[in-house]
């Protein structure tokens, strides 16, 4: 259902989706679609690319235990499994969890674990174990802004979207911010 209504958002404000691989030229941007003998060409003023999520290039050289895609594999203290003394959260890490995926919803809980675990690490030493284990939810709630004061939510198979959807999400985001706002100006 999100699906739909992102897709459907899209094609009412004018926006082409072209899936395909892509490459600039002075032409424009020649798509390169499996399906078809030779490239299409589309003039293009602007081009907005989305690709997804992809390991930095350096993980892959830095001598950390990664997976096939280059990802620094963590435990579930956000350790690396190669060098325990290095921690990592958000886009430059997996976990072997069976169905542990990257999303900004699991980078956001996994920070609270993974500074305690950097905190109780500077305590203790390289050698001190997490306190914490950061254990992703079987389904998030993820909340898309889709323009002007409307946005897209989905939960599992769930899926609305509105005004009032934008307005949970600016509240959970400014919820979000203020607490962040008040931690970093506690005096130490």
């Amino acid at each position: 259902g999100a699906r739909w209504r992102v897709l459907r958002r899209l094609a009412a404000a004018g926006i082409a989706l072209h899936p395909a691989r892509a490459r600039g030229t002075p032409a424009g941007l020649e798509l390169v679609d499996a399906g078809r003998d030779a490239p299409t060409t589309l003039p293009a003023d602007c081009v907005i690319a989305a690709t997804g999520a992809h390991a930095p290039p350096w993980t892959q050289s830095s001598g950390l235990a990664c997976d096939a895609a280059g990802w620094v594999m963590v435990d579930a203290g956000h350790r690396s499994v190669s060098h325990p003394f290095i921690h990592a959260a958000g886009d430059v890490c997996t976990r072997a969890d069976p169905g542990f995926a990257r999303s900004g919803v699991h980078a956001v809980h996994a920070g609270p674990v993974l500074a305690a675990n950097l905190l109780a690490a500077l305590a203790g030493g390289p050698a001190s174990a997490p306190v914490r284990s950061y254990r992703p939810r079987p389904r998030s709630l993820h909340l898309i802004a889709s323009g002007p004061r409307h946005a897209i939510a989905s939960w599992g198979r769930w899926s609305a979207e509105g005004r009032w959807v934008w307005r949970w999400k600016d509240r959970i985001d400014r919820g979000f911010i203020a607490r962040h706002r008040r931690a970093a100006i506690v005096p130490v």
